[in-house]
Order: C-alpha cells, then sequence, then structure tokens
C-alpha cells in the first residue's frame, strides 16, 4: 500500500512538472568577449504570451538593463524546441527544458555562448516562524481569517490541508452567472510588523485568460503591496512588487508562473499627536524573493484601486493598527506560511 500510494505520488508530482512549461524561465551563461567585450555575462528570459514566446537576451537577470535582443517568435508552442533570430546578429536554440545555445555574430566574427535555465529560490522561501510570531496561517486551519466583507461566515477560501496551502475560491452568486468577488482579511489588527508570505501565481495562456493573469495583493489597511504575474515584464508601478500605483519596483524579482514566491514586509504605522494630527507617515520596506525591491517607502496616503478622491485614502487617527487582506482578483491564487513579528 505504501508503495502504491508513493507511485500515486510520484506520478502527480510529474504531472504538476509537465504542466509548467518546458521553455519558459530564466538563464544565464559567460561572454567570452570575442565579439562582446563590454559585458561579461549574457542571460535570457522567456516568456509565454498567449500563443507565442517573448525571448529577451539581456546583460544580466534582476537587474533593470536594456535588451540586446527582444523578440516574439510564433509557432513554437508544442514544439521540442523553440528557435530565434533577431537583430544585434544574435539567434539561438532552446530545447525542452533544457539549456539555451546562443550565437552572436558580428563584423565577420562569430561566438557561442551556453546559457544555463536558473532555477532562483528565494533565501527565505520556508523559513520557519520564531517563537515570538503571530502564526496566521500554517496549513491546519483558517481561524486568523474572516472574509471581506465580513458576512460573519468562516473564511470561504479553499483550504488545502495536504499541502499546507490557502487558495482563492472563485464564486458565483445563486444563479451560478454573476461573480462574487470575496478577499479575505486577519481578524486582528497590527501596528509595526515583519510579514512572511509565500504564494504562486497560475501558468494561465490562451485567447481567454484574463487581462492580467495571476492578480492579488497585500494589503496593509489601504496600502497594497500588488501580486501579479509580471515575470519578464518591466516592474512598473502596477506588477509585482509594486506600492500598488504608489511606488514601482526597484527591480523586477518575479519568477515565472507556477514557482512559489515570497514577499517579506516591513511595516512601521503612523503616528499621531493627542490633537489628532499625522506626526509621521507609514514607512514599508519590500523584500521579494529575497531581493529588496522597495526599502523605506514612505506612504502619505493608501493605494486603493480607485484613482478619485484621494483625500479619503488619507491616514488619520486610529490606523495606527492595520488589518492585512488578502486579495481575490478572479485569479487561482495560493498561499502559504504567513506569519509575522510584531515589533
Amino acid at each position: 500500500m505504501r508503495q502504491l500510494i508513493a507511485l500515486i505520488c510520484a506520478l502527480a508530482l510529474a504531472c504538476s512538472a509537465l504542466a509548467k512549461d518546458p521553455f519558459v524561465g530564466e538563464y544565464s551563461g559567460a561572454n567570452k568577449g570575442l565579439v562582446s567585450k563590454s559585458w561579461q555575462t549574457v542571460a535570457a528570459r522567456v516568456s509565454r504570451v498567449k500563443d507565442s514566446y517573448r525571448v529577451e537576451i539581456i546583460p544580466a537577470l534582476v537587474q533593470r538593463v536594456e535588451p540586446y535582443l527582444d523578440i516574439f517568435v510564433d509557432g513554437a508552442v508544442g514544439k521540442d524546441k523553440l528557435e530565434f533570430k533577431g537583430g544585434s546578429g544574435y539567434s539561438g536554440v532552446l530545447e525542452k527544458n533544457g539549456d539555451m545555445k546562443l550565437v552572436r555574430e558580428k563584423d565577420g566574427k562569430s561566438e557561442e555562448m551556453l546559457l544555463k535555465r536558473v532555477n532562483r529560490v528565494s533565501p527565505t522561501m520556508g523559513k520557519n516562524p520564531p517563537e515570538n510570531a503571530v502564526v496566521l496561517f500554517d496549513g491546519s486551519s483558517t481561524d486568523e481569517w474572516k472574509n471581506i466583507p465580513d458576512d460573519g461566515k468562516p473564511c470561504c477560501w479553499n483550504l488545502l490541508k495536504d499541502e499546507k496551502v490557502l487558495e482563492t475560491r472563485l464564486m458565483m452568486d445563486e444563479g451560478g452567472k454573476k461573480r462574487k468577488y470575496t478577499n479575505i482579511g486577519t481578524k486582528r489588527r497590527f501596528g509595526d510588523f515583519t510579514l512572511h508570505i509565500e504564494f504562486k501565481l497560475p501558468e494561465e495562456y490562451g485567447p481567454n485568460q484574463p487581462k492580467y493573469p495571476g492578480n492579488s495583493g497585500v494589503y496593509i489597511g489601504e496600502t497594497e503591496i500588488q501580486i501579479l504575474d509580471s515575470f519578464a515584464r518591466e516592474g512598473v508601478w502596477n506588477d509585482c512588487g509594486a506600492v500598488y500605483r504608489y511606488s514601482p519596483p526597484r527591480v523586477n524579482a518575479s519568477l515565472p508562473p507556477e514557482t512559489w514566491q515570497t514577499y517579506d514586509i516591513r511595516y512601521k504605522a503612523p503616528r499621531f499627536n493627542e490633537k489628532g494630527e499625522i506626526v509621521s507617515y507609514p514607512l514599508v520596506d519590500v523584500s521579494h524573493n529575497g531581493v529588496i525591491i522597495q526599502r523605506g517607502i514612505v506612504l502619505t496616503r493608501g493605494t486603493s484601486h480607485a484613482q478619485k478622491d484621494f483625500e479619503k485614502l488619507a491616514f488619520k487617527k486610529g490606523d495606527e493598527l492595520a488589518r492585512i487582506m488578502l486579495q481575490d482578483h478572479n485569479a487561482v491564487i495560493q498561499f502559504r506560511n504567513i506569519w509575522l513579528v510584531e515589533e
């Protein structure tokens, strides 16, 4: 029986691995300097855009850099290899789940580089909460959470106990037609803290995908730290890691979809005097997959998606304690290992 269970688990893991796109990912290698001497490394990001692939050849990963080559490749979905050719003399081939062979030709010279697949893992992935932590979700229950808006019912999101995962639940009304959005928030409110949370975004391609697949957010009161499938995107003010529509990430540290990612967020609450006047605004630091993407961001207002009546989002006395909320935004997002340490 144990052998049968082990076989079933192995098959499940294999199927899960096969579900991930075989070309999408990050690649990095050394430049021997035969053609280009200005950079010592060359990297690549391959992302999927519906029925095409985007191949971006860049100087280095996890940096804001202009690409050497940025092309879209049609007709490779379902094939055993991805072949591309573009400007600046670059061409290449990528085997399924393999490494990238990259060639550059210039002034009659040619060099070939091997870019190895990079599987970045956050240094805080799976980090255990310290003894003084407030554990908000460890996979055993959703007791720390309630529906937002509060309907008096237990947290409605899916609890996958075997995987220790909390998953958004896409709900319809009683007629089975109109989509109901249900965020969830902590029953408790907090002041200064450091929050750890892990999340996984779905792999959504095809013509019927939402405009922004894999969309969610971590709210601290009215301040949203964006969660979005932003792999290989520019990293602007509404991409993953942004203080939504307020501060873009310093660098796009996103990993491909179907990969577990981490946020480590430090929040310092606002302070007020006896008259209720604000003395100091909130501060936020964000580390995404171990990369510092927001540091010392001063929040002069909330960052609600409504881009009008900003004065209603001003901090006021009573905001010293804030609820943490996870957003339901029409996508199946998974969360795990959520805890914080109050300061």
